[in-house]
């Protein structure tokens, strides 16, 4: 239970980070 509750963390933090990657690769892209 406690490994997957890890886990889940994990990926909501790497999921988090390629939604700020993406929301400044977007806004990058429209100031070019």
């Amino acid at each position: 239970m406690t490994r997957g509750y890890v886990n889940l963390i994990r990926i909501s933090e790497c999921s988090r980070k390629l939604l700020i990657y993406k929301i400044f690769f977007d806004s990058a892209e429209e100031k070019m």
